[in-house]
């Protein structure tokens, strides 16, 4: 008698351990796969290896000196582009990404005449949908410091936002965040006649909120005219019965 309760107790165990783990967001801390990031060349044409495996999203975080879009030529993936933003001083910021399944290992090559492109690479474990109600971008005009990436709350509880910032006379040090919950990840210093200086960051929501308190800034005082440019877009995570990522790299 005593066996058959002891195994019906732990039975009941497991079915409650079961039902309080499902419907967990499965979204891991994203991670930078390129650690600086890479400077593309002043036309483009420098391709950069990375590795995704154990991934379900790709991100790119983007910055040239153009008004003129930037190519993406990559020898595994299909890559999907937000709008470029771009400021008076030809300061331009873009984020692109690509969703499981994908081939972990490839080359990313950027490419555009006197485009001076640069780009970082972030990788997120667990995040597997697009939210096309929540993305966004913002050009500030020239003289300010500060800049809201775009003002949005995600379809669902669980998402994974990115946002990046673009000033172009600043350092990776420069370049905060001012307000919210956003994370800098990585960025890139600004270099005469190569990169413009950028940044990437990531918010991990539990419970969709809006993006209105968010705020980048730069403490380069010598931004002047040049202007700021931001990009903001948010990934659903997958949800399940178990709080392991899921990896879909390689698929």
């Amino acid at each position: 008698m005593m066996k058959k309760l002891l195994i019906k107790l732990l039975v009941a165990i497991l079915i409650i351990a079961r039902c309080t783990t499902t419907g967990l967001a499965l979204c891991a801390t994203p991670t930078s796969l390129v650690s600086g990031g890479w400077f593309a060349g002043q036309n483009g044409g420098t391709g950069q290896a990375y590795n995704a495996t154990g991934c379900d999203l790709i991100v790119l975080i983007q910055s040239s000196y153009t008004v003129t879009a930037v190519t993406h030529s990559d020898t595994q993936n299909t890559w999907t582009c937000g709008t470029m933003y771009t400021t008076s001083g030809n300061n331009s910021n873009q984020m692109c990404w690509v969703q499981a399944p994908f081939q972990g290992s490839a080359t990313l090559t950027l490419a555009g005449t006197s485009t001076y492109p640069s780009g970082l690479i972030f990788c997120a474990s667990g995040a597997t949908t697009y939210d096309s109600n929540a993305t966004g971008g913002v050009v500030q005009a020239g003289g300010g410091s500060t800049i809201n990436p775009g003002t949005f709350t995600p379809s669902t509880d669980n998402q994974v936002v990115f946002s990046g910032m673009v000033a172009g006379l600043s350092l990776y040090s420069d370049l905060v965040i001012n307000a919210g919950s956003l994370t800098k990840l990585d960025g890139r210093s600004y270099t005469s006649n190569q990169t413009i200086g950028f940044a990437g960051a990531y918010w991990i929501q539990t419970t969709a909120a809006s993006t209105s308190g968010e705020q980048w800034k730069t403490n380069e005082a010598s931004q002047g005219s040049i202007g700021l440019s931001a990009t903001i877009a948010s990934f659903a995570c997958a949800t399940g019965s178990s709080g392991l990522p899921q990896g879909g790299a390689g698929k």
